[in-house]
């Protein structure tokens, strides 16, 4: 009888000692709320009804107001796109002092491809001085 309830015992500190050290690894961190602005993000105008398999893809007064909504939030914004209206971001940042870094989504589509970059030349051509950055 002695042995059983040692055995028990001694489960049930074992059980205690797991359980608070899960306690206190697993505890959430509270970090503080980041309000200061950031250096650049990864931008996509995409709304709940664009689609881009369908050729639906976001407005200019869509993609402008995106752009104005992270004014005073970034410093530089970078595409993955030159096309489908991502060619008028460098125009809609230079009205919101944001730097730009257009890109060029390369895949297995040769004519899109050559469109991407077409209209990257195109953009860089036209000397905006938002674009800091061009990447294929």
């Amino acid at each position: 009888m002695k042995a059983k309830t040692l055995t028990l015992f001694i489960i049930s500190i074992l059980l205690l000692i797991n359980l608070s050290i899960w306690s206190y690894v697993n505890n959430p961190l509270k970090i503080p709320s980041w309000n200061k602005t950031m250096m650049g993000v990864t931008f996509s105008p995409m709304r709940r009804d664009s689609d881009p398999m369908n050729n639906r893809y976001p407005s200019s007064e869509q993609i402008e107001e995106d752009v104005s909504l992270l004014a005073n939030k970034v410093y530089a914004i970078r595409t993955y796109s030159s096309l489908d209206g991502m060619e008028q971001v460098p125009e809609f940042a230079l009205k919101n002092k944001l730097n730009v870094t257009m890109g060029a989504w390369i895949d297995t589509n040769l004519e899109k491809n050559r469109r991407e970059i077409e209209s990257l030349i195109n953009l860089s051509n036209q000397n905006s001085p938002t674009i800091v950055r061009l990447l294929a």
